[in-house]
């Protein structure tokens, strides 16, 4: 009898904290009697008689290690609506793209255990979650209080000043053209889409401050307020793995940068400059050519507000080794084998305005690739233009079509009910597509496209 009355005892437990968890139950706090839970329908008055002393019972309570100091949980959710329409200067205009998506579905955890010492862990399940890695961050990290803090892990290299300011705080719906096409994941077009260049025919995307594993500090310099530096060694390729055919298994990555920022009357500002240095960050493995080419690159920005209005802004210069799109057909038809080196520039300009809960904003960004390529996708849920395949000089509508320069513009309306806990926004971009890319140099037919889009985000 007394070892069926453990076992019964033990389950009754469980069922008692089921039952406490159902929100149409009583709460049930401190020590609660069997009396009690047979009155609340727990359990049994049989069940309760066949556990001798009538004293048992259980306190509810929910226990975590002794260490640990404090957990946050914390995250956001955005949802968000885009209307995408092309028009081609030579090609039939490509189909409207009409959709909702989720940009960012954001949970996070973090752990402070005392003497410096905390970690955080960040998943995203949001827009690109069946694409790519869903960790948003993960990282260990000590502070040396007056010092700063080092993070050992996996996030967001400290290069694009919009790219690593979380985008709950960015007052358009979507990052710049210039943000993606320096910052997000390293692209080569037309890679893996033609047997005859099936490495791709230009750069088209740099990857410059995208998640790697690695080492990052962040330091102060104890008696000057505002001073902040960054330094940071991580893996050269992004996410998890290197991309196959790179050959960049083996090689490191260089973040880093300086700001400072400080309050005046009425208002304050930041600015600062950041720089990265990858050294086979364009390189190339493939049917035994190999070739090693590096790509570093400057990132000054700054930021202002005073009174109701706010101006931000950043430049970017990088130098890509070999980095100029091909004309030639074949496996040497890819960057790195037969092109020069080029030297993309770009930019991008926030304006805003407070009007109560209102702000009106306006964004101005440009890409000059310097015959490296742009392509299209650098707009969020955008359209597709036709191009030329790789050895031929005819423009079709399913070749991939990838232009030298663009420029965005964007006008919209943001409405705050919580600050940036709890907003609403619209707005209407319009992209300029430049000197397209004809199957042996830039300078061909120009396209444009124009997004409506609508955004909302709650932050908890």
């Amino acid at each position: 009898m007394k070892t069926y009355a453990k076992i019964l005892t033990a389950a009754l437990l469980t069922t008692a904290v089921l039952h406490a968890e159902d929100s149409s139950m009583p709460e049930l706090t401190g020590v609660v009697p069997l009396s009690e839970l047979v009155r609340q329908g727990v359990i049994t008055q049989q069940q309760a008689d066949q556990i001798k002393g009538a004293a048992v019972g259980i306190e509810p309570r929910v226990v975590s290690k002794s260490h640990v100091e404090k957990i946050t949980i914390s995250g956001y959710a955005q949802f968000a609506f885009a209307y995408a329409t092309g028009h081609d200067d030579v090609l039939p205009n490509p189909p409207a793209n009409n959709t909702f998506y989720l940009p960012n579905i954001i949970f996070g955890v973090s752990a402070d255990i005392g003497s410096g010492f905390s970690t955080t862990v960040q998943a995203n399940l949001g827009d690109g979650f069946s694409s790519r890695n869903y960790i948003e961050k993960a990282y260990v990290e000590k502070e040396f209080e007056g010092y700063g803090n080092v993070q050992a892990g996996f996030k967001k290299a400290h290069f694009g000043f919009e790219q690593y300011t979380s985008s709950r705080y960015i007052p358009a719906p979507n990052r710049s053209i210039a943000t993606n096409y320096f910052t997000s994941s390293y692209r080569r077009s037309g890679s893996g889409t033609f047997a005859t260049s099936s490495a791709g025919v230009g750069t088209t995307r740099l990857g410059l401050g995208a998640r790697r594993l690695g080492v990052y500090w962040a330091g102060e310099i104890p008696g000057v307020d505002g001073f902040d530096y960054f330094a940071e060694v991580t893996q050269g390729y992004q996410n998890f793995s290197a991309p196959s055919n790179t050959g960049s298994q083996n090689h490191m990555g260089y973040s880093g940068g300086v700001q400072y920022g400080s309050k005046f009357e009425g208002g304050k500002y930041l600015f600062g400059i950041n720089g990265t240095y990858m050294p086979e960050g364009n390189s190339w493995n493939n049917g035994g050519l190999s070739q090693t080419n590096s790509i570093g690159a400057i990132n000054p920005f700054g930021k202002l507000d005073y009174g109701n209005f706010r101006i931000m802004g950043e430049f970017f210069a990088a130098n890509m080794e070999n980095g100029k799109a091909s004309y030639l057909n074949g496996p040497t038809s890819i960057s790195g084998f037969n092109s020069g080196t080029s030297n993309p520039l770009g930019g991008t300009v926030y304006v805003s305005y407070m009007i109560g809960k209102l702000e009106p904003i306006f964004r101005f960004s440009a890409i000059d690739s310097d015959q490296g390529g742009v392509n299209p996708n650098v707009v969020k849920k955008g359209v597709s233009f036709g191009g030329a395949q790789p050895g031929t000089t005819t423009l079709t509508s399913n070749g991939q079509g990838f232009f030298n320069a663009a420029q965005s513009y964007y006008a919209g309306v943001n409405y705050y009910f919580l600050g940036t806990d709890a907003k609403i926004g619209l707005g209407w971009e319009h992209i300029q597509f430049g000197g397209r890319y004809n199957g042996t140099s830039f300078g061909g037919a120009n396209a444009s496209e124009d997004v409506i889009r609508f955004a909302a985000q709650v932050v908890f």
